[in-house]
């Protein structure tokens, strides 16, 4: 026996939208937003690109939050145009573990007993 109600009544599966409370971790690299902004500057109108720049700055002085840096940015954008972007930059990072942990090796010294 199906319990379920049927979609039209707010039953069945949906898909997650954007925003929901179990949202992923991103998938992409991390990489400075001022080297996607200068990829995609080619890409998007002059006037665009200044609401772009707007948003960011509405995102360094805390009037907006990351996310919502990120949404108006795939709205003005565009999924398709973030995404070939972000793949092509991805070769032109440097490998995550040399960004994070820094090498100190060459500073330490060891004595031995």
């Amino acid at each position: 026996m199906n319990l379920e109600a049927p979609p039209a009544l707010g039953g069945g599966c949906a898909a997650p939208m954007l925003g929901d409370s179990m949202e992923k971790a991103p998938s992409s690299p991390w990489m400075p937003f001022s080297m996607l902004f200068a990829a995609i500057s080619t890409k998007v109108s002059p006037e665009n690109m200044d609401v772009i720049i707007g948003c960011y700055e509405e995102f360094k002085s805390k009037k907006i939050s990351r996310g919502e840096l990120v949404k108006k940015l795939r709205h003005v954008v565009g999924d398709r145009v973030l995404i070939s972007t972000i793949m092509r930059l991805q070769d032109k990072l440097p490998p995550v573990d040399k960004r994070e942990e820094p090498d100190t090796s060459a500073s330490k010294v060891v004595a031995e007993p």
